[in-house]
């Protein structure tokens, strides 16, 4: 289980180092007295992909069911407790 909240790091070509998966950063927001209201996937493909309608619509769709698995995720919290 470990492994899963700590995956190794690694660069993508723009030299971004990825420390967080939605299980961790979930974790340390409910660590720190924040409650998830909505998880929310960006995009699953490429966004060169974006200019073909159908490609979009099943990239949004993805990324909606599955947003650990997007290209990028915004994580709504609310803070319920003083830290």
């Amino acid at each position: 289980m470990e492994n899963i909240l700590y995956p190794l790091e690694y660069k993508k070509i723009v030299h971004h180092v990825r420390l967080y998966n939605r299980v961790l950063v979930e974790k340390h927001l409910n660590e720190y007295g924040f409650q998830i209201v909505k998880t929310i996937g960006v995009s699953f493909l490429k966004e060169k992909h974006n200019r073909y309608k159908i490609l979009k619509y099943i990239s949004e769709k993805i990324a909606d069911r599955f947003p650990q698995l997007s290209n990028n995720m915004i994580i709504i919290a609310k803070k319920t407790s003083q830290y």
